[in-house]
């Protein structure tokens, strides 16, 4: 008895740190993705672009907004995203300043304010572009959420067709799916909110709601038989 109350706290003290260690685990996916997308976009716009790369920037999210289905859900993604990393530290009132003091004798070309700030203001612009996108890929949530459910179902009737038939299990299978379906969605948003082009969120969300059914689909279909 003792051993089965241990256990049976272990499982509800588990149960009740779930939501937290979800939301942790969420943030340190969102972070990373972020840090990646920005070095590539900046990195590339600087690199191709030279003095131009604010103004290639500001392009594509004008381009992305223009793309929005929601507008008003693209911005309040992009403010929310832009406004901890910027604003609250003040970078873009610092960034701000030193555009005003471009019309000024104050102004020194090769100064650090002079050579930095450009790369500040294609961050700020790439941060905006990745939010944005971002809010693409969760408008479509709701229709993956729909088609993963769908094929979940599938996939378990198509376990019980095995089971009944005795046919062969594969763990296999099983784990190469369930790796397929962890990194579909995080794959997926790097690509998009990294690609420094013009590109419809449809050429993103498509193949990887495709994976993410066939991954769920065929983790279902090979659950042990014992499960």
């Amino acid at each position: 008895m003792p051993r089965a109350a241990s256990i049976r706290d272990e499982v509800v003290q588990g149960a009740a740190l779930l939501p937290m260690r979800v939301t942790l685990r969420a943030i340190l996916v969102i972070v990373m993705l972020y840090t990646i997308a920005l070095i590539g976009q900046v990195g590339y716009a600087v690199y191709r672009h030279g003095d131009r790369a604010p103004d290639q920037m500001r392009e594509l999210l004008l381009d992305a907004f223009a793309r929005s289905r929601e507008p008003h859900v693209a911005l309040l993604a992009s403010d929310v995203l832009y406004r901890p990393v910027f604003h609250w530290t003040k970078v873009d009132q610092a960034v701000q300043d030193a555009i005003d003091a471009r019309e000024t004798s104050v102004w020194r070309e090769g100064s650090p304010v002079a050579v930095t700030y450009p790369y500040a203001l294609t961050a700020m612009y790439a941060t905006k572009l990745i939010g944005v996108r971002l809010s693409h890929l969760l408008l479509g949530a709701g229709v993956i959420l729909v088609l993963v459910g769908v094929s979940l179902v599938d996939g378990l009737v198509a376990r019980q067709i095995r089971k009944v038939n005795v046919e062969r299990e594969s763990a296999t299978i099983f784990h190469h799916a369930q790796r397929l379906r962890k990194a579909s969605v995080p794959l997926a948003a790097l690509v998009y909110c990294g690609l420094p082009q013009p590109l419809d969120p449809a050429w993103v969300v498509g193949p990887m709601a495709a994976t993410l059914v066939l991954g769920v689909w065929l983790q279902a279909k090979y659950f042990k038989k014992y499960l």
